[in-house]
């Protein structure tokens, strides 16, 4: 933060004061906090699955890093004792509300539980059984969209979970398009590509642009291959199509996933998996999962049908 917005904090000048959990702790964040903890009316926590063992397990699992400062979340609670918390997810189990309680150090009877079903009407899930060794089968109809539209075509984010997929598949993309990579009459630089790849290892304004571009209406990126890197923090609310290439690691992660889209109607999310989906949705049956019924349809799904 430049010296003026320091000093416009201290002057009381905001009503609503954001900050990621590695600024909160940091030096100047801290002093504000102690200067200011009578006036401060409410600490909202944003992501509070984050908050949770469950939550680092499963990262570990799926070799991503950690967040080690959402941790120490809880010394800002214990700074502010009398302001009231408000910890909001899309994603935890009975297990990880009680992880996250315990953790903020909460009374359980001092807590109120507000939970809303995710009633999506404007979703659309659907399985397909495909050969995904060719990405011509699985992907060909998206390929024609965007041959044909070019920049106005359908907007899509396909999931992959690995980062050498993703290269595959935006290298084949790109190739195929050929001069339909990059928007109608316009030159064949970054700025004006219909397709992109987002993961941790892209770099840092990379990532800013096609965050912030893909957002906007007019944008002419119409399609980013990306890993889970690409889902958190980014609202988008225009999104199409949502595409994975292959199943999830586990349920929460779908879930996380699905949920970057926002009001569009008729959005489709195929799960490109091989002839063993079955099996390998089965083993997200289980007793944690908090959205049992949606794992049923999916796990029970037909090759080639789709539910509503």
């Amino acid at each position: 933060m430049d010296k003026e917005t320091v000093a416009d904090l201290h002057k009381g000048l905001f009503t609503l004061v954001f900050s990621s959990p590695e600024a909160i702790m940091s030096p100047t964040w801290w002093e504000w906090v102690r200067l200011n903890r009578k006036k401060i009316a409410l600490l909202c926590i944003d992501e509070a699955h984050c908050l949770t063992k469950c939550h680092v397990k499963l990262l570990s699992n799926r070799g991503e890093t950690f967040r080690d400062h959402y941790l120490s979340i809880t010394e800002l609670g214990s700074r502010l004792p009398k302001t009231p918390v408000m910890m909001l997810t899309a994603t935890a189990t009975p297990v990880m509300v009680e992880q996250i309680i315990g953790h903020m150090h909460l009374k359980q009877d001092a807590v109120v539980y507000v939970t809303l079903l995710p009633d999506r009407p404007n979703i659309h899930l659907e399985v397909k059984t495909v050969n995904i060794k060719s990405f011509e089968d699985t992907l060909g109809w998206y390929l024609a969209e965007l041959k044909s539209k070019v920049d106005s075509a359908p907007k899509a984010i396909i999931y992959a979970r690995q980062v050498d997929q993703v290269g595959e598949i935006y290298h084949w993309l790109m190739r195929e398009l050929g001069s339909s990579a990059f928007a109608i009459d316009t030159p064949a630089e970054v700025h004006n590509r219909t397709v992109e790849m987002y993961h941790a290892a892209t770099d840092v304004d990379s990532q800013r642009r096609i965050a912030s571009t893909i957002a906007d209406t007019t944008s002419s990126i119409r399609c980013v291959v990306a890993t889970i890197a690409f889902g958190l923090g980014i609202n988008i609310s225009n999104v199409d199509y949502v595409l994975h290439w292959g199943p999830s690691g586990d349920i929460m992660s779908y879930w996380q996933e699905e949920s970057i889209r926002a009001e569009k109607l008729f959005s489709f999310c195929p799960s490109f998996m091989g002839d063993d989906m079955p099996r390998r949705m089965s083993k997200f049956w289980n007793a944690s999962c908090s959205r049992p019924d949606t794992l049923h349809l999916k796990s029970s799904a037909k090759p080639g049908k789709s539910e509503q």
